[in-house]
């Protein structure tokens, strides 16, 4: 990570987060530097990911998005 980099910090529970997470890499210009993965203390997983502002907030958008599809419909998305 370089000084002046945006930073997109995400956090949801477990599964939510992986898929989230995954699905926000593929939909924006970032990289992943840092990954908490579960169980941490709070039991959530979540990542660091990094890149220009515009791609930051893609990053996020792209995560709440799938989060929220997710949480909508939890049987079509654990099948």
């Amino acid at each position: 990570m370089e000084e002046g980099e945006s930073i997109a910090y995400l956090m949801a529970p477990p599964i939510e987060a992986i898929i989230s997470i995954d699905f926000a890499l593929k939909n924006s210009d970032t990289k992943l530097v840092k990954y908490f993965k579960p169980p941490t203390k709070t039991n959530y997983s979540g990542a660091y990911l990094t890149g220009n502002l515009s791609d930051c907030i893609a990053a996020s958008d792209a995560f709440l998005e799938k989060v929220k599809e997710i949480y909508n419909n939890p049987i079509e998305n654990y099948d």
